[in-house]
């Protein structure tokens, strides 16, 4: 069985399907590849990449001034290196004084090892003061795919919320059920995914109650979408097919 038909990442097993190898590329911003993405409205100083499988998988990137749609991003790096049984990632962004202040630092990592992954995003502004920090792990058990958030004081939009700390999501793709109990809240504001408050207790499926959200809070993070302002409360049933 493959890696994916096993839904579990085998560092062995990877170096057996992966014949040694060491690969460099290197992109300027006047060759042939440059001119294909211009075409296209994206642009970019220097890009370079290297991975390499001996005793060791390893994988290294790095683009500066990435401009897409008049979006300028200074230095976009990325690193995937095995240690042990894991797979570790990181992903950043990372902007000069007076570009994007408010998304000065985005950095993203975590691990893949075995049936488990893992998570975590971390985004600061110019000041250091993180305004996004939240993460999540996901099991793939037999029968089930379980899904986690954490810390347990995550902050979203500058603001610091409370997660239950059992808080889970599980999918038994076997029976097709759902068990979820996430409850995710801020003074007067909450969102919390349950099934135990489900409207139809005949069939699997959650609630997804959403009260006094503030979108600007939550679109905060991203820099390709418009500025947005305003308070969402919806109460949302979702059924899940039994086949």
């Amino acid at each position: 069985d493959t890696i994916f038909q096993k839904q579990r990442l085998d560092m062995d097993e990877l170096h057996r399907g992966l014949p040694p190898f060491e690969f460099t590329a290197y992109m300027s911003s006047n060759n042939v590849a440059q001119k294909i993405l211009n075409d296209k409205g994206i642009r970019l100083s220097k890009a370079q990449f290297q991975a390499s499988n001996d005793s060791l998988f390893n994988l290294s990137g790095i683009i500066n001034r990435l401009e897409i749609s008049g979006i300028m991003l200074d230095t976009l790096t990325l690193d995937a290196y095995e240690k042990k049984e894991r797979l570790n990632y990181r992903l950043a962004m990372d902007n000069q004084p007076g570009n994007m202040d408010e998304l000065a630092h985005i950095h993203i990592e975590g691990f893949l090892s075995g049936n488990s992954t893992r998570l975590y995003c971390l985004q600061s502004n110019r000041k250091n003061d993180i305004g996004f920090l939240l993460g999540c792990k996901v099991d793939f058990l037999p029968q089930l795919i379980q899904f986690t958030l954490g810390p347990q004081e995550p902050i979203i939009g500058y603001k610091k919320w409370l997660l239950n700390k059992d808080n889970n999501l599980v999918f038994n793709y076997a029976n097709h059920t759902l068990d979820a109990n996430i409850r995710l809240s801020y003074d007067n504001s909450h969102l919390y995914v349950t099934t135990e408050d489900r409207r139809n207790k005949d069939v699997s499926g959650a609630h997804i109650d959403l009260q006094n959200i503030e979108l600007s809070d939550w679109l905060s993070v991203s820099s390709l979408i418009a500025p947005m302002s305003g308070n969402l409360s919806a109460n949302v049933y979702v059924d899940v097919p039994s086949s």
